[in-house]
């Protein structure tokens, strides 16, 4: 990605959305839910909470919304996966 005011995920904590995603089972689980869409309902992000909105987004947004507001669109969310994968072969490579 060339611009990263039009790809905001860029500038994303992503071990912090990675630790978010892992505790929401347990979450539900305490909340004796059934599934976690269930309790998205309990989760909000906090104001100025990037990471909490796109852990929420990840879950209940279509696809070309989300890439829309966190990547800059379909576009640039390609060129983000096509680097990616570059790395990807890379590192099999080696």
């Amino acid at each position: 990605m060339t611009d990263t005011q039009d790809a905001p995920v860029a500038d994303l904590d992503t071990r912090r959305i990675g630790e978010m995603v892992a505790k929401l089972p347990a979450i539900a689980a305490y909340l004796r839910h059934e599934s976690i869409e269930g309790t998205l309902e309990y989760v909000h992000a906090l104001p100025g909470d990037p990471e909490g909105e796109f852990v929420r987004d990840f879950l209940t947004l279509p696809l070309g919304d989300m890439l829309d507001k966190w990547y800059g669109g379909r576009f640039h969310a390609s060129e983000l996966a096509a680097g990616v994968m570059d790395s990807v072969l890379q590192e099999l490579r080696r």
